[in-house]
């Protein structure tokens, strides 16, 4: 066949490190189809393309003979430049998806030749697969060892990455070998270990029931001791809480009691403040009024063009409702004080009972009174009669003129 020229010459991207490849004649094209499948034609001879498990020597074999036929279509013109161009980057450099085959010249290509020399032609075939991105059996033991070689040449330990694989997995085989056989001489000394300490225990065993018998004994009478001992503890309890109880009432009793008091209390000292600010601006205002009436009575008058002096009963009328006004005044703030002195008086007093009793419900707790006797004088304190702090003398006050004589009678003798 004579040589045909391709002008321009075809142009190919071969995916990575494969680099760009050029043709301008048609025996350069089918040389490289030659040597691509030189290259791969192991990976889809017998035995090895069923012996492999994997898709990858039927992929090969149809990659590399499609190939050839374009190759060819080429040549005879029923195929275009465009479309074989196309084809053979699908095939090494596809935009989308896994690529079908490798070119030779590739660093992936090289490691599958040095796979291919140290672990065999399955192993090599599966790490092709593996590096296309197809499918392997993870439970066959050659696709594990191609795992693991691919896996390592991922890594860049080496070139020689296959036999370093190879020998790390005859190492491990051979560690867990012998670890195996380590494990079967323990298990055999454990089981007779195990047999004596069942021996063992079953004599322990013995000894337990034994010795759990007489425990039981001791315990039994101490139990009884312990529930009699209990019980009594249980009677002493329930005293004081009976004594609680009937002291509690008269706890909240006094402490509302004192509650209230205290109450009042503050209310009559805010009314006895007012009162005293209040009484003291009207007392000065109704006695201003009267020293005014006073003074203007004081002037004498005409009457019939003669000089006439007011008499002198207006003057000792105004004095006496002077007096009364402030003589009320000041009684009925003095009874202000004395209820607001009551009402304090009588919390104090309150406060002092709740105390007693508290204290006394502490002492009950403490275990610290015993007897009767201390109970009788808690009672006889808290039940005792209050005084409510209230002077008799305190009523209204008798202005009448028989009264004060009966009074100023009363303070001579």
């Amino acid at each position: 066949m004579d040589e045909i020229n391709i002008e321009p010459f075809l142009s190919w991207d071969l995916g990575d490190n494969g680099g760009v490849f050029r043709a301008k004649t048609a025996d350069e094209l089918l040389s490289f189809v030659d040597e691509e499948t030189e290259f791969w034609e192991w990976i889809y001879e017998e035995p090895n393309a069923s012996r492999s498990g994997t898709d990858v020597p039927n992929i090969t074999r149809s990659s590399l003979k499609t190939l050839r036929a374009h190759v060819v279509g080429v040549q005879d013109g029923s195929v275009s430049r465009e479309a074989f161009v196309a084809h053979v980057e699908q095939l090494y450099a596809p935009t989308s998806g896994s690529r079908q085959i490798l070119h030779s010249s590739t660093e992936d290509a090289s490691f599958i030749r040095n796979t291919r020399e140290a672990l065999g032609d399955t192993a090599a075939t599966v790490a092709l697969a593996i590096i296309l991105k197809r499918s392997i059996n993870a439970n066959d033991p050659e696709h594990l060892l191609a795992a693991t070689a691919v896996g390592t040449y991922r890594l860049g330990i080496n070139r020689r990455t296959p036999y370093a694989a190879k020998s790390a997995m005859d190492a491990v085989s051979k560690r867990f070998r012998a670890q195996a056989e380590t494990d079967h001489q323990n298990y055999n000394e454990l089981a007779a270990s195990t047999a004596a300490l069942l021996g063992q225990a079953q004599k322990r065993q013995t000894v337990l029931t034994r010795w759990a018998a007489s425990r039981r004994r001791v315990q039994k009478s101490k139990a009884v001791s312990d529930i009699s001992t209990a019980i009594s503890d249980l009677k002493a309890v329930e005293a004081a809480y009976r004594e609680q109880m009937a002291l509690k009432a008269p706890v909240e009793y006094w402490s509302n009691k004192a509650s209230k008091h205290e109450g009042k209390a503050k209310g009559l000292q805010t009314i006895v403040t007012y009162y005293a600010v209040l009484a003291t601006l009207a007392l000065l205002v109704a006695l201003s009024v009267l020293a005014c009436v006073a003074f203007e009575f004081a002037e004498p008058v005409m009457h019939n063009n003669e000089v006439v002096q007011r008499p002198a009963a207006v003057f000792l009328i105004l004095t006496t409702i002077g007096v009364v006004v402030s003589t009320v005044a000041f009684w009925a703030g003095r009874v202000l004080v004395r209820l607001y002195l009551s009402e304090l008086h009588l919390g104090m007093d309150a406060r002092e009972r709740e105390t007693m009793v508290m204290t006394y419900l502490a002492l009950i707790a403490e275990k610290a009174t015993e007897g009767t006797d201390d109970r009788h004088i808690v009672l006889s304190s808290l039940f005792r009669p209050t005084a409510d702090g209230i002077v008799k003398e305190d009523a209204a006050p008798d202005l009448s003129i028989s009264g004060n004589i009966a009074k100023l009678i009363d303070q001579r003798r």
